[in-house]
């Protein structure tokens, strides 16, 4: 079994039209712990997603499985 959990992550970009700062763009990101993510992947016969956009997610990894 494989597990990935995570959160979420906001960038924030920066732009210095001027260049006055010595460099045109910078940014910063800012770790969210939720919203967040949840992947438990191990051997089945079948694809259970739970949460949102199930159906979407669903069919993202019945794709990726067809592919292996």
């Amino acid at each position: 079994m494989v597990v990935v959990e995570t959160g979420s992550r906001i960038h924030l970009g920066f732009i210095d039209l001027s260049g006055d700062l010595g460099r045109i763009y910078g940014s910063i990101g800012i770790y969210l712990e939720r919203p967040g993510f949840k992947a438990v992947i191990q051997e089945s016969d079948e694809i259970v997603v739970e949460g949102e956009e199930r159906a979407w997610i669903k069919d993202i990894v019945r794709r990726i499985v067809d592919e292996l």
